[in-house]
């Protein structure tokens, strides 16, 4: 929570340093987190629900059998564990990959500081949701078994991932504005983190997964924010037909 709460503060001061030269700054950041939750309410987030849902379904089957791969019971701890320090990056760096990626609101390419500040002005909203359905007291919402807490207690607050979301808003955001480039390696960084999350204990898969999912609708929400201030040159399609087996889905974007 410390870590987030520092990531929003250093926006907040982004804010205001950028206030002080753009009288407009202020009152942009307000319209642009309003036309990012109005954009919600479309198909393309009605298609993502689609797509997420039933990943959701599948994998709150195989939460326990994936963390009974990296918890026993009978000892009460943690097996099969990553080298610390992976932990450790993947729970500092995702707070500080947040702010540097806002901090490219001050970047004189008119493309860059529209998209770095739209993806600012999304990140208390996403912080903000994430934490409002973590409140809820739901056997979904309970946390893996983890040798760091009280064997016989439960512990709630584990859905959505905090850190998921976050990836998957900026892994959006800055991948259909900048293309393959930057989309892959953010990507990258976003399965490790998923990993991370899954060996440490702190998440099950369908709560990673429902991170994904808010993380991705909330990007394509500010992608089309940041669409309109560069003229719309940048566009994407988002379909799901169903078939006979199942469901064919498909992404596509232009830039």
């Amino acid at each position: 929570m410390n870590k987030v709460c520092l990531a929003l503060y250093t926006c907040f001061i982004c804010f205001c340093l950028q206030a002080a030269t753009n009288k407009n700054f202020f009152v942009r950041g307000i319209y642009d987190g309003i036309s990012i939750h109005r954009n919600f309410f479309s198909v393309d987030s009605i298609k993502v629900g689609m797509v997420c849902l039933p990943w959701y379904g599948v994998a709150r089957q195989t939460d326990e059998g994936i963390q009974s791969s990296f918890y026993c019971n009978k000892t009460h701890t943690n097996k099969k564990q990553i080298p610390q320090f992976c932990h450790d990056l993947s729970s500092k760096g995702v707070p500080a990959l947040v702010v540097g990626l806002s901090l490219f609101s001050f970047h004189s390419d008119e493309h860059i500081s529209n998209t770095a500040r739209v993806f600012a002005a999304g990140i208390p909203y996403v912080w903000g949701c994430k934490n409002i359905l973590k409140c809820m007291q739901y056997d979904c919402n309970l946390r893996p078994k983890c040798q760091h807490f009280d064997s016989k207690s439960k512990y709630y607050g584990g859905c959505p991932s905090g850190h998921m979301a976050f990836m998957a808003y900026a892994t959006t955001v800055f991948g259909l504005q900048f293309g393959a480039p930057i989309a892959i390696p953010l990507g990258m960084l976003t399965g490790g983190v998923l990993g991370c999350s899954l060996n440490s204990n702190r998440h099950f898969l369908s709560q990673v997964v429902a991170g994904v999912g808010i993380g991705v609708l909330y990007g394509l929400g500010a992608t089309k924010v940041i669409d309109k201030y560069c003229g719309d040159d940048i566009g994407y399609s988002f379909s799901c037909t169903p078939t006979d087996n199942g469901a064919e889905v498909s992404f596509s974007y232009s830039f």
